[in-house]
């Protein structure tokens, strides 16, 4: 899903919620836009560049064709972790909450497109990296 359409459905989910968890519901939107900058990170270490337009160009185009990427906050590891969090930090179960529904929305485009470009999890990608 593009960056457009996870921020715009985010934020009206957020603005859904607020009446019932009140401002939580801004880091339910943080944690359901903000998880893609691992995106970023992911290119700026593969390609040592820091520019955000070819960064955003790269992935808009990206079809899986070099190699399954790794986006750490997409990962089952990073889950889990948070999911740990969650059981002590409300601020982290809201921004967990987030994650888990910006997955969602990732996995109805993943089913859409049938093109999976990133690993689930850490230890899948260094086993495919070797």
């Amino acid at each position: 899903m593009n960056v457009s359409m996870h921020f715009f459905v985010s934020l009206i989910l957020c603005a859904v919620l607020f009446p019932f968890v009140g401002w939580w519901c801004v880091l339910f939107f943080v944690g359901s836009f903000l998880v893609d900058v691992d995106h970023y990170l992911d290119y700026v270490f593969s390609f040592r560049d820091l520019s955000l337009k070819r960064a955003y160009l790269f992935y808009k185009n990206y079809s899986g064709h070099l190699t399954v990427r790794l986006n750490v906050f997409h990962t089952f590891e990073f889950w889990v972790f948070l999911l740990v969090l969650s059981f002590f930090y409300k601020p982290v179960m809201f921004f967990s909450l987030g994650i888990l529904f910006h997955m969602l929305l990732d996995l109805h485009n993943i089913t859409v497109k049938k093109n999976i470009t990133r690993s689930p999890s850490i230890i899948h990608w260094l086993v495919k990296k070797k």
